[in-house]
Protein backbone atom coordinates (compact mmCIF):
# COMPACT_ATOMS: atom_id res chain seq x y z
CA UNK A 1 0.00 0.00 0.00
CA UNK A 2 1.37 3.10 -0.92
CA UNK A 3 1.07 5.98 1.76
CA UNK A 4 -0.68 9.09 0.96
CA UNK A 5 2.91 11.25 1.28
CA UNK A 6 4.37 8.66 -1.13
CA UNK A 7 1.49 9.29 -3.43
CA UNK A 8 1.42 13.19 -2.90
CA UNK A 9 4.80 13.08 -3.91
CA UNK A 10 4.43 11.23 -6.96
CA UNK A 11 1.30 13.59 -8.76
CA UNK A 12 4.18 16.88 -7.45
CA UNK A 13 6.83 15.22 -9.81
CA UNK A 14 4.44 14.84 -12.60
CA UNK A 15 3.19 18.28 -12.04
CA UNK A 16 6.60 19.26 -12.51
CA UNK A 17 7.90 16.81 -15.25
CA UNK A 18 4.58 17.91 -17.03
CA UNK A 19 5.38 21.60 -16.37
CA UNK A 20 9.24 21.02 -17.85
CA UNK A 21 7.85 19.32 -21.02
CA UNK A 22 5.26 22.23 -21.46
CA UNK A 23 8.23 24.86 -20.76
CA UNK A 24 10.43 23.05 -23.54
CA UNK A 25 7.77 22.84 -26.22
CA UNK A 26 6.79 26.48 -25.57
CA UNK A 27 10.62 27.49 -26.55
CA UNK A 28 10.64 25.13 -29.23
CA UNK A 29 7.39 26.98 -30.81
CA UNK A 30 8.67 30.20 -29.78
CA UNK A 31 6.41 30.92 -27.75
CA UNK A 32 7.01 33.58 -24.41
CA UNK A 33 6.98 31.31 -21.08
CA UNK A 34 5.33 33.66 -19.22
CA UNK A 35 4.17 33.78 -15.40
CA UNK A 36 0.55 33.64 -16.36
CA UNK A 37 1.07 30.83 -18.87
CA UNK A 38 3.30 28.87 -16.50
CA UNK A 39 0.67 29.46 -13.79
CA UNK A 40 -2.18 28.28 -15.68
CA UNK A 41 -0.90 25.18 -17.01
CA UNK A 42 0.47 24.17 -13.89
CA UNK A 43 -2.86 24.41 -12.37
CA UNK A 44 -4.41 22.99 -15.14
CA UNK A 45 -2.26 19.61 -14.65
CA UNK A 46 -2.72 19.90 -10.59
CA UNK A 47 -6.45 19.44 -10.69
CA UNK A 48 -8.49 16.28 -11.95
CA UNK A 49 -11.87 18.55 -11.47
CA UNK A 50 -11.83 19.73 -15.40
CA UNK A 51 -12.58 23.51 -14.68
CA UNK A 52 -14.47 26.03 -16.71
CA UNK A 53 -12.38 28.85 -17.72
CA UNK A 54 -13.84 31.00 -15.00
CA UNK A 55 -13.17 28.52 -12.67
CA UNK A 56 -9.63 28.52 -13.83
CA UNK A 57 -9.10 32.68 -13.38
CA UNK A 58 -10.32 32.04 -10.39
CA UNK A 59 -8.19 29.74 -8.75
CA UNK A 60 -5.07 31.26 -10.35
CA UNK A 61 -6.09 34.94 -9.75
CA UNK A 62 -5.74 34.25 -5.90
CA UNK A 63 -1.73 34.03 -6.54
CA UNK A 64 -2.02 36.54 -9.77
CA UNK A 65 -4.40 39.20 -8.11
CA UNK A 66 -3.14 41.18 -11.74
CA UNK A 67 -4.91 38.33 -13.84
CA UNK A 68 -7.23 39.01 -16.65
CA UNK A 69 -9.75 36.58 -18.00
CA UNK A 70 -8.85 37.27 -21.40
CA UNK A 71 -5.48 36.46 -20.86
CA UNK A 72 -7.11 33.16 -19.69
CA UNK A 73 -8.81 32.66 -22.84
CA UNK A 74 -6.40 33.63 -24.95
CA UNK A 75 -3.58 31.21 -22.86
CA UNK A 76 -6.22 28.82 -23.55
CA UNK A 77 -6.11 28.80 -27.13
CA UNK A 78 -2.63 28.93 -26.77
CA UNK A 79 -2.50 25.73 -25.48
CA UNK A 80 -5.11 23.76 -27.33
CA UNK A 81 -3.06 24.66 -30.58
CA UNK A 82 -0.04 23.20 -28.93
CA UNK A 83 -1.87 20.49 -27.70
CA UNK A 84 -0.58 20.13 -24.44
CA UNK A 85 -5.30 20.22 -22.76
CA UNK A 86 -8.26 19.27 -24.36
CA UNK A 87 -11.61 21.01 -24.76
CA UNK A 88 -14.38 19.03 -23.07
CA UNK A 89 -18.14 19.87 -23.81
CA UNK A 90 -20.85 18.78 -21.49
CA UNK A 91 -24.18 17.95 -22.42
CA UNK A 92 -26.55 20.79 -21.73
CA UNK A 93 -23.78 23.14 -20.32
CA UNK A 94 -22.51 26.03 -22.39
CA UNK A 95 -19.78 26.36 -20.79
CA UNK A 96 -16.10 24.63 -21.94
CA UNK A 97 -14.51 22.35 -19.38
CA UNK A 98 -10.63 22.04 -19.60
CA UNK A 99 -8.40 19.10 -19.01
CA UNK A 100 -4.92 19.06 -18.84
CA UNK A 101 -4.23 15.18 -18.97
CA UNK A 102 -4.34 14.99 -22.91
CA UNK A 103 -3.09 11.20 -22.41
CA UNK A 104 -5.78 8.69 -23.53
CA UNK A 105 -8.42 8.44 -21.15
CA UNK A 106 -12.30 9.00 -21.48
CA UNK A 107 -14.75 11.10 -19.35
CA UNK A 108 -18.27 10.53 -17.65
CA UNK A 109 -20.73 13.16 -17.09
CA UNK A 110 -23.63 13.79 -15.25
CA UNK A 111 -25.96 15.52 -17.46
CA UNK A 112 -27.40 17.03 -14.16
CA UNK A 113 -24.42 18.91 -12.08
CA UNK A 114 -22.49 18.77 -15.13
CA UNK A 115 -19.55 16.53 -13.43
CA UNK A 116 -16.94 15.48 -15.12
CA UNK A 117 -15.18 12.22 -13.76
CA UNK A 118 -11.53 10.49 -16.10
CA UNK A 119 -12.26 7.46 -17.17
CA UNK A 120 -9.16 5.06 -17.94
CA UNK A 121 -10.48 1.10 -17.26
CA UNK A 122 -12.59 -0.85 -18.43
CA UNK A 123 -12.33 0.04 -22.39
CA UNK A 124 -10.51 -1.52 -25.14
CA UNK A 125 -7.03 0.55 -25.95
CA UNK A 126 -8.73 0.37 -29.76
CA UNK A 127 -11.98 1.53 -31.00
CA UNK A 128 -13.78 -1.21 -32.00
CA UNK A 129 -14.45 0.40 -35.82
CA UNK A 130 -14.88 -1.80 -38.72
CA UNK A 131 -12.66 -1.11 -41.21
CA UNK A 132 -15.55 -0.63 -44.24
CA UNK A 133 -16.89 2.50 -41.71
CA UNK A 134 -13.79 3.97 -41.48
CA UNK A 135 -14.49 5.46 -45.39
CA UNK A 136 -10.73 5.63 -46.09
CA UNK A 137 -9.86 7.89 -42.74
CA UNK A 138 -6.49 7.22 -40.51
CA UNK A 139 -7.55 7.26 -37.16
CA UNK A 140 -5.19 9.42 -35.08
CA UNK A 141 -6.94 9.30 -31.90
CA UNK A 142 -10.60 8.91 -30.41
CA UNK A 143 -12.06 9.69 -26.81
CA UNK A 144 -15.51 8.44 -25.95
CA UNK A 145 -17.67 10.32 -23.36
CA UNK A 146 -20.81 8.65 -21.88
CA UNK A 147 -23.22 11.06 -19.98
CA UNK A 148 -25.39 9.95 -17.13
CA UNK A 149 -26.52 10.92 -13.80
CA UNK A 150 -23.97 10.67 -10.91
CA UNK A 151 -24.48 8.86 -7.81
CA UNK A 152 -24.84 11.96 -5.97
CA UNK A 153 -27.79 13.51 -8.35
CA UNK A 154 -29.23 9.77 -8.59
CA UNK A 155 -29.99 9.91 -4.94
CA UNK A 156 -31.74 13.37 -4.68
CA UNK A 157 -34.08 11.87 -7.64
Amino acid sequence: MVSASASKAAVSTDVEEAVERFISLCRERGLSVTPQRLALYRALVSTSSHPTPERLFEDVRSQMPTLSLATVYKAIETFKEMGVIREIRVPDDHRMRLDGDVSEHHHLICVRCHQVVDLREGLADEPLLPEQAMQGFRILGYSLQFNGVCPGCDATG
